[in-house]
């Protein structure tokens, strides 16, 4: 018998499927200096068991050495109202980085990079998964989050989209927490 929960659960009826799928489309995103209207997708955490191969003989076994975080991403719209760009461009030049045309040599020893001014500029990260009676289903927090990449979209005369940002978040770990509600038990739902 397996001790691991995940092994043990059961496999729920299609029926119940229908009124119990999670939709994409419901989450927010909190993050400090970005209200959440703006973003319009983000990447849920994930890992990955890193492994080390051992040979014996002719056979091939591969070991679990570590658990790795996969960095993760998310997209902000612009507005004309709210410049995002210009929220990113503050936050880098706060905490971590100085023009090369600075000749302020506080600023530039002020502005030398490091993750805890980084980590702090965002404050702390959730991202929430929401139910359709708009309560929280899932909340993930990430821990020691930063921003590693800004992208902006390409402007382009044949095209109407919007313009965004595409930013990539690297963190040391997350933690999930399940949100329980008695309706939950209500249509079988296993944890």
């Amino acid at each position: 018998m397996s001790s691991c929960p995940a092994a043990e659960a059961p496999t729920p009826a299609w029926a119940k499927m229908t009124k119990d799928a999670q939709q994409s489309f419901r989450f927010l995103l909190i993050i400090n200096g970005f209200h959440p209207i703006y973003v319009s997708q983000v990447a849920r955490p994930g890992y990955t068991v890193e492994t080390e191969p051992h040979r014996l003989l002719n056979w091939h076994f591969n070991y679990p050495t570590n658990v790795k975080w996969d960095d993760i991403s998310f997209t902000v719209k612009e507005v004309y109202s709210h410049s995002n760009a210009s929220t990113f461009m503050k936050k880098l030049t706060a905490c971590a980085y100085s023009f090369p045309d600075n000749t302020n040599s506080g600023e530039l020893i002020e502005n030398d990079i490091n993750k805890s001014s980084l980590v702090n500029s965002l404050g702390q990260i959730k991202i929430q998964s929401i139910r359709p009676d708009d309560s929280v289903h899932e909340e993930w927090t990430l821990h020691g989050a930063f921003i590693k990449s800004v992208k902006f979209s390409e402007l382009s005369y044949g095209s109407d989209d919007l313009t965004s940002a595409q930013v990539g978040l690297s963190y040391d770990w997350a933690q999930l927490k399940v949100f329980d509600k008695s309706a939950d038990r209500a249509i079988g739902i296993q944890r």
